[in-house]
């Protein structure tokens, strides 16, 4: 449905504000993800990327944009399910993601978003980094938490020790 081919799909699901109260980082917009994003897939073919604009705050594809596109009105399973990796800043779409079993990277964002210091959740400083990240590194090798329901415990049981895990600061185990 979305002529992806054999092309591996980084999903950005955009923040709604430049800057939220929680937090003196200023979020990337949708046209500073594209700047960084659009040399990374020119420079490696197998690589696509979808903005997902958050549902309160809408944009259309930046100015430029060759290598990506648009969200083109997916549910939130669906565009995880064409995902092969997600980076965000502050997203449930992350959470969700991570505990789907896809790769991860958080930008900027990890000791606000707190998950990604527990887990497999990669963490880089900023927007140049993910890309460094993604092109020195198959997107197949990014480390990958267990989705929920395949570790052999109930999806039930698998939340509580995440939450358990997060709370008392202790390692998130993977797979």
């Amino acid at each position: 449905q979305l002529g992806l081919g054999d092309r591996s799909l980084i999903l950005w699901p955009t923040a709604p504000v430049e800057r939220a109260d929680f937090t003196d980082y200023r979020f990337a917009s949708a046209a500073a993800v594209a700047a960084v994003l659009e040399p990374l897939c020119a420079a490696n073919p197998h690589l696509t990327y979808m903005l997902r604009p958050h549902p309160n705050a809408s944009h259309g594809l930046p100015d430029g944009a060759v290598q990506g596109f648009l969200d083109p009105g997916l549910t939130v399973e669906e565009a995880l399910l064409a995902a092969d990796v997600v980076c965000f800043e502050v997203s449930s779409v992350g959470l969700q993601a991570h505990l789907a079993g896809l790769p991860t990277l958080c930008v900027g964002c990890a000791d606000v978003v707190v998950f990604p210091s527990y887990s497999g959740t990669k963490v880089a400083r900023d927007l140049d980094d993910i890309a460094a990240i993604l092109a020195a590194t198959p997107i197949a090798a990014l480390p990958r938490a267990a989705p929920l329901g395949q570790s052999g415990a109930t999806a039930s049981a698998q939340i509580l020790d995440l939450i358990s895990a997060l709370h008392t600061g202790q390692a998130v185990p993977l797979g």
